[in-house]
């Protein structure tokens, strides 16, 4: 060990969960059990909110990754940019049908188009449909 390095007692390595191998973990992985330890070890875990409590488990169909990023989304009161788009173009929709004079229609009905597009571009690239 260099000097200087600090080691970690025992104890604490004994009482702590055991983990996989690190050896059978992709890098990724690896890089991402490192910070766990080092954020657990430095007492950053303890006092979060739902801490000790299990996760609600919402059987969706989706990937696990994909769940847990809605999860958290919907926790910090996120939406998806289809989402916001879908919502801006609802509201676009009641000011085209309240449009009194063919100014007013022509630029709600110009805004709506735009949004649309956006939508439409959006999609397309999650679904890989690049041209």
């Amino acid at each position: 060990m260099s000097p200087g390095a600090t080691e970690r007692p025992r104890a604490a390595l004994a009482s702590r969960p055991r983990r996989p191998h690190l050896g059978t973990m992709s890098w990724l992985a690896r890089i991402a059990e490192r910070l766990i330890e080092s954020s657990r070890d430095a007492g950053d875990l303890q006092g979060l909110a739902g801490e000790g409590k299990p996760i609600e488990r919402i059987e969706s169909g989706l990937d696990p990754l994909e769940e847990a990023g809605f999860r958290l989304m919907k926790t910090e009161g996120v939406v998806p940019p289809e989402v916001a788009l879908m919502n801006r173009a609802s509201v676009e929709r009641q000011a085209l049908a309240a449009a009194a004079t063919p100014e007013e229609r022509r630029k709600a009905m110009s805004a709506l188009g735009e949004t649309q597009m956006r939508l439409a571009m959006l999609s397309e690239r999650r679904r890989g449909l690049r041209y």
